[in-house]
């Protein structure tokens, strides 16, 4: 005997037990939306100059491994 579910059925269940409140009052684990914000700085004007031309050298030299 094989029953049919049409998808509208199925989006109300799951609606539903959206619903449904947690027996042991437990918090929803899913953490609220947040926007990450990122601005790119091409200025190639340093202010260490020597500490990067530095940084770069080494890692350049040295080769990157795990530890």
């Amino acid at each position: 005997m094989a029953s049919t579910v049409t998808l509208e059925d199925a989006l109300s269940n799951v609606d539903l037990l959206e619903e449904l409140p947690l027996p042991d009052q437990q918090p929803c684990i899913e953490p609220l939306p947040s926007s990450v914000m990122f601005q790119p700085n091409f200025n190639t004007n340093f202010e260490d100059r020597n500490a990067f031309v530095t940084g770069i050298g080494f890692l350049s030299v040295r080769p990157l491994s795990p530890r």
